[in-house]
């Protein structure tokens, strides 16, 4: 499984595929104050990735692979200087 959840937390384990973004989505909209943990995430789809720049949730783990972080932290970084000045 590629995504579990505790209480207050989305785990983003391996792989996440675009079949789980509904998912993801569901539980977030039921849990506005949730966070999510990607430290054992090591590939998402594009999909997950707008999940998480809508929401913008509070990360309490990132990825170990120092590319797939960058890329994520970039776009959260663009998304809030977008909503910051837009």
């Amino acid at each position: 499984m590629s995504m579990r959840f505790t209480s207050r937390t989305a785990h983003l384990e391996d792989s996440v595929s675009i079949e789980d973004a509904e998912q993801l989505l569901d539980w977030l909209v039921k849990h506005p104050k949730a966070g999510v943990n990607l430290s054992k995430c090591v590939h998402f789809h594009t999909a997950i990735q707008q999940v998480l720049l809508r929401f913008q949730p509070r990360i309490s783990g990132w990825p170990k692979d120092s590319q797939l972080k960058a890329g994520f932290q970039s776009a959260l970084i663009f998304v809030e200087g977008e909503a910051t000045h837009g």
